[in-house]
């Protein structure tokens, strides 16, 4: 046979060697063509440790471009011997993987695996540390986003764990043990039950976004490439900004305002990409874009507890790893106070977001919007937490006690006085509780007009743009996180 032809041959019998998806689930190559610009995915290895069975190897791997920047891609194919990933799929993995080290370039990976190939015995155990240790390699070093279309278990479930970013399509599964190990005294235990997309994003916070279809979860990887940097050396891709730096917003400062809304407000075109939306929804997180440059958003509504801080923690360390701006939106007035929260370690959470703004090197921005009472004010972006430049309302409340706890540690002679406990709140918050006094002492910058929100952060953030801040020399920080 002309080798010509024999390479056609070869080729096609691998671009057809799997069966069809069912229940309008793409096929592992229709993700790839989803998620690269049109034309422009290269595969490599495409003939790697193949013998009869065409597509036996169960993942695909190579190169291409996302909005015209370079991405790599790994992608299992469930319809392959359900993907099971053996050595020859870990070598396959390992080569793109450290590929995309070596050109700074973002990877991802698109998961739909049965588990380890049992045939490997041992040695599969083996394959899957070498591709851990590369996600180790690259935490923090380049961007790495996973997406589960199908079961992810066992140590396979590592990876994705480690990403940037996790998305999981609604009737997906991540788990280290599967429901028939974990089920007791004849408890019936499903995935969906246990370890599915929902119960990944509510209750663990491991998912950062569940779509509903395979193509929303491949959109969605689009987008934060578009947003973010392929790795710590590079500034976030930059945008041509049409909306007015100067935009005034007169609802900004209304009462009873959602959180979310003054974050729309501020930003460009008041578009907010939320990540981890359906996790500790008593802390937000999430992406604007401010001059057309991406800016980390951390904004909280009222208390904090263990789940809010450790979400705040993890978001402002992967901005800080990828040199974008934290902006931070104030608004609480205490931790939770429950004997549960204690038990749970509440104060190690609690330190936890403190370190990681403390850690963080890169521009910090706050804005208190309603309350910055006791310690938990100091968590939430303050001076003394290393934030560059903290503003607030000025009606914000902000007091070393919150008004209730004021009202009755401070005001005892005034509610024996026939003062109510409303009027009591009234006069610690004008006295003492109020922007002007914590402007006095230098624990925020100055009082500003809601109204001028947005040209306010703008003109911080041009300002702190060449912003340099050099860590004392040290392998790492020893805080567990």
């Amino acid at each position: 046979m002309d080798k010509l032809q024999e390479l056609i041959n070869r080729k096609n019998a691998v671009m057809t060697g799997s069966g069809e998806p069912e229940n309008g689930k793409l096929s592992a190559r229709d993700r790839i063509a989803h998620l690269f610009d049109e034309g422009s995915f290269i595969e490599t290895d495409m003939f790697s440790g193949r013998e009869g069975d065409a597509a036996a190897e169960g993942v695909i791997t190579g190169y291409g471009t996302v909005d015209s920047r370079l991405v790599f891609v790994y992608a299992q194919d469930g319809l392959a011997g359900g993907g099971a990933f053996g050595c020859e799929q870990a070598k396959k993995i390992t080569k793109i993987m450290d590929m995309a080290l070596k050109t700074g370039a973002p990877i991802v990976s698109l998961l739909d695996s049965c588990g380890t190939k049992l045939s490997d015995g041992v040695a599969a155990l083996g394959a899957m540390g070498e591709v851990i240790s590369r996600s180790v390699k690259a935490s923090g070093s380049i961007l790495q986003i996973s997406a589960i279309f199908g079961t992810c278990a066992g140590g396979a479930a590592f990876t994705p764990a480690m990403a940037d970013f996790l998305i999981m399509t609604e009737d997906s599964a991540m788990m280290i043990n599967g429901p028939a190990t974990c089920a007791k005294d004849g408890e019936i235990l499903t995935a969906e039950d246990m370890c599915g997309a929902k119960v990944n994003a509510t209750i663990s916070g491991n998912a950062h976004f569940v779509a509903s279809t395979d193509a929303e979860a491949v959109a969605k990887i689009r987008e934060l490439i578009t947003l973010l940097p392929g790795n710590a050396e590079e500034m976030a891709p930059e945008t041509e900004c049409a909306d007015d730096l100067n935009r005034i917003s007169g609802q900004l400062g209304s009462i009873g305002m959602p959180m979310v809304e003054i974050i729309r407000q501020v930003a460009d075109n008041c578009e907010f990409t939320e990540v981890s939306a359906l996790y500790a929804e008593n802390v937000l997180t999430g992406f604007i874009r401010i001059n057309g440059r991406t800016v980390a958003v951390v904004a909280n509504n009222g208390e904090l507890d263990s789940s809010a801080s450790c979400k705040a923690a993890d978001f402002i360390r992967f901005a800080d790893s990828f040199n974008l701006p934290v902006l931070t939106f104030c608004d609480t007035d205490g931790y939770k106070a429950s004997k549960e929260e204690e038990k749970n370690g509440l104060a190690k959470y609690a330190a936890k977001l403190l370190y990681a703004y403390s850690e963080a090197t890169v521009p910090k921005v706050t804005v208190i919007c309603s309350k910055a009472c006791t310690a938990s004010s100091v968590a939430m972006g303050s001076r003394a937490a290393g934030a560059d430049f903290v503003v607030a309302w000025p009606n914000a409340v902000i007091g070393a006690l919150s008004s209730d706890m004021a009202s009755v540690l401070l005001y005892e002679e005034d509610l024996k006085a026939g003062m109510s406990r409303d009027q009591v709140k009234a006069k610690y918050e004008d006295e003492a509780a109020n922007a002007f006094e914590a402007a006095k002492t230098g624990f925020i910058d100055d009082v500003i007009e809601p109204d001028s929100t947005r040209p306010r952060i703008a003109a911080a953030l041009e300002m702190l743009y060449t912003k340099s801040d050099v860590s004392p020399v040290k392998k790492h920080g020893n805080f567990s996180f």
